[in-house]
């Protein structure tokens, strides 16, 4: 379901109960409710203007977790605590300087990271024990060490950056440095068909 510049309150929640997948463009709503529906499991937040992310407190069930474009957002604390997400995205969220450590998110298989140039580097991301695809998408700030970690992260098997804006001087020598095949791009629908279908 998609809903577009509303508001979201607790007065909502019964009509949303049976609500699996919900993108929401410059939607309001407070910590909590969102979280009080049992059936969720994408929540895609995109739009609007915000400092953190509490809307998503609570969201305990969600498998994908996505902000794109969220004016003024510098504040992801949430992330830790959606321990079931196994595909995060975030998306021009330049304000963000760093990501909290997700080494709970044990779950967590892809990320990906894009027009976050504030960033001071990946190393809250790279502590997700299970990350298997990492893919970068035009500006991201990276510390020093990091295609260090991603080339010795014991679970990563795949990475990529679609650089665009990058100059090749930046992106090109993380590329050879991480020396990992290259991760595809591809829906968050077709990730999720191809990792819930039954082994052949």
């Amino acid at each position: 379901m998609v809903i577009e510049h509303a508001v979201i309150d607790e007065q909502d929640v019964d009509w949303m109960v049976p609500i699996r997948r919900l993108d929401l463009w410059a939607v309001k709503t407070p910590p909590g409710v969102l979280g009080k529906l049992p059936n969720l499991e994408w929540l895609n937040i995109r739009g609007g203007t915000g400092g953190n992310l509490n809307a998503a407190a609570g969201c305990e069930r969600l498998r994908y977790f996505g902000v794109n474009q969220v004016r003024g957002l510098n504040d992801v604390s949430v992330l830790p605590t959606l321990k079931g997400v196994e595909l995060l995205s975030l998306y021009g969220l330049p304000q963000v300087t760093q990501i909290p450590s997700l080494a709970g998110l044990v779950k967590l298989a892809r990320a990906e990271i894009g027009s976050m140039k504030g960033l001071a580097g990946l190393t809250g991301l790279l502590d997700a024990p299970v990350l298997d695809e990492l893919v970068l998408i035009r500006t991201v700030g990276l510390a020093f060490d990091d295609p260090a970690r991603i080339a010795a992260h014991p679970s990563i098997r795949f990475f990529e950056w679609y650089a665009e804006d990058v100059p090749d001087k930046t992106w090109v020598p993380v590329i050879e440095r991480v020396g990992k095949p290259r991760a595809t791009v591809i829906s968050r629908k077709e990730w999720f068909d191809l990792h819930d279908s039954p082994p052949t």
